[in-house]
C-alpha cells in the first residue's frame, strides 16, 4: 500500500465531506417530509379569520386619490374600487383555508368581489344621474333614483355581511 500522496488524502476529505452533507441534506428532507407528513396544512376556523383579519381589518373602500366631478373620475374612482378589492380578496384566497368551510369561504369571497362590482358601478351611475342635466319631470323623480341607486349593492352587502357572520370574517370590501 504505500504511502498516500497529499492529493489522495484531499480527495478522500472531500468525499467524506460531500457525504456527511449529503446526509444532513437528506435527514433535514426526511425531516421536513415527514412534519408536512403529519401535520394537517388546513387551519382552524379562528385562525383562519385571524389571519383574514389581518388583511382585511380597516380596509378601504379604495386606496387612491382621485379627481371628482368628472365622469373620469368617476370611472377612476369604480377602477379602483374594483382593483383594490380584487388585490384583497387575492390575498385572502391565497390563505389555506379550513377544509370543513371551504365552500362557504369561496362563496364569501365571490359575494365580497360582487359587492365590489357593486359599489363600483353604483357611484358610476351616481355621478352620471347628478351630472345630467335634468327636466322639472326628471328633478321630480331625482331624489327617489338617487336612493335606489345608493342602496342598489345593500342586498350583497346583507348577504356577505351574514355569510362573513357565520364565518366570524370581516368585511373585506371595507363598505361597513
Amino acid at each position: 500500500m504505500g504511502i498516500p500522496s497529499p492529493r489522495s488524502d484531499a480527495r478522500a476529505m472531500l468525499g467524506r465531506r460531500r457525504q456527511s452533507i449529503s446526509l444532513a441534506v437528506l435527514g433535514a428532507a426526511v425531516s421536513i417530509w415527514s412534519a408536512a407528513a403529519v401535520a394537517d396544512p388546513a387551519p382552524t376556523a379562528d385562525a383562519y379569520a385571524r389571519a383574514v383579519d389581518r388583511i382585511c381589518a380597516h380596509s378601504l373602500l379604495f386606496e387612491r386619490t382621485h379627481q371628482i366631478g368628472t365622469r373620469a373620475g368617476a370611472l377612476a374612482v369604480a377602477a379602483d374600487i374594483r382593483s383594490t378589492a380584487r388585490r384583497r380578496l387575492a390575498r385572502v384566497a391565497a390563505l389555506p383555508t379550513p377544509s370543513s368551510e371551504a365552500r362557504a369561504v369561496a362563496r364569501w369571497l365571490a359575494l365580497e368581489q360582487r359587492l365590489a362590482d357593486a359599489y363600483a358601478s353604483a357611484y358610476v351611475r351616481i355621478f352620471d344621474l347628478v351630472a345630467a342635466p335634468w327636466t322639472p319631470e326628471q328633478s321630480a323623480r331625482a331624489p327617489r333614483r338617487l336612493w335606489l341607486l345608493v342602496h342598489a349593492p345593500d342586498r350583497l352587502r346583507r348577504a356577505a355581511s351574514r355569510l362573513g357572520q357565520q364565518l366570524g370574517l370581516p368585511d373585506c370590501v371595507g363598505a361597513r
